[in-house]
């Protein structure tokens, strides 16, 4: 009915997208059977578990999970606003790049970091919005869009 440890092996072609695949529907399965604060914020690739003697998962073998590809740049901003909106999405998950195209969600936020961004979205951008418009449009190019929007979804045009 649950597992401590999840693994999974995959082969080498076509490796990211049966990654993200794979990645999807584990993480809808998560969302769907676990409570929320049970469910990982962050997703790491490895090529192998490290074991200790008694063939259990070494946890401090493991390594730091780091910044994905999914969590990077993908794309250069092709907008002023996507530009600023991926510099606070960066600030706030603690990343180096983040791109038009990640998810705040996928990259590492949670609701608590949803409420730090929409406080600076709003102090720099100078724009009122709820919160829900970050589970709404979760990547900087669909908050561009949204905020952009003649008349937004949040009430009042910025």
């Amino acid at each position: 009915e649950g597992a401590a440890d999840a693994t999974g092996t995959e082969s080498d072609a076509p490796r990211d997208e049966r990654w993200h695949s794979t990645l999807a529907r584990v993480r809808e399965h998560a969302a769907r059977h676990l409570p929320a604060h049970l469910v990982p914020s962050v997703w790491a690739r490895i090529d192998h578990v490290p074991l200790t003697r008694h063939h259990k998962v070494d946890r401090a073998a493991l390594p730091a999970p780091g910044p994905t590809g999914e969590q990077v740049a993908s794309r250069p901003p092709r907008t002023d606003r996507e530009r600023e909106l991926c510099a606070l999405f960066g600030t706030v998950l603690g990343l180096p790049a983040v791109g038009p195209d990640t998810d705040f969600f996928t990259a590492g936020g949670h609701s608590l970091t949803a409420l730090r961004l929409k406080s600076k979205i709003e102090t720099v951008l100078d724009v009122r919005i709820p919160v829900s418009i970050l589970f709404d449009a979760p990547t900087p190019a669909a908050l561009a869009a949204r905020l952009d929007a003649p008349a937004t979804a949040h009430g009042r045009a910025p």
